[in-house]
């Protein structure tokens, strides 16, 4: 279960650079908010999902941000990459969450 103090491993890719990291949650209200930070990997990131309920469902915030380390740091340049990066994780995460929902009234 996720809750204060859970860590857990990603790796992401940044210009085709693969970039492990390990997470730690660092606030969260389950159903509501949860926010973390990077603890290792060669990129320092911090970030935000704020949940919260609609007239027309569930409305999902994502806030971020990033601080990269030596070759990365030329990839800061390219914030454009990674605004694209967090609309399509926004995207999927709307998909899979409206597949699940026509799923359950089946």
């Amino acid at each position: 279960p996720i809750g204060l103090g859970t860590r857990f491993h990603q790796t992401g890719s940044i210009l085709g650079i693969r970039i492990p990291l390990v997470w730690e949650i660092t606030e969260f209200e389950p159903g509501k908010r949860m926010r973390g930070e990077t603890v290792s990997g060669p990129a320092k990131f911090s970030g935000e999902y704020i949940v919260k309920e609609v007239p027309s469902g569930t409305l999902v915030r994502k806030m971020g941000q990033i601080r990269l380390g030596g070759l990365l740091r030329m990839a800061d340049l390219l914030a454009g990459i990674f605004q694209e990066a967090l609309k399509q994780d926004m995207e999927n995460l709307k998909r899979l969450l409206e597949q699940r929902a026509a799923q359950q009234r089946k």
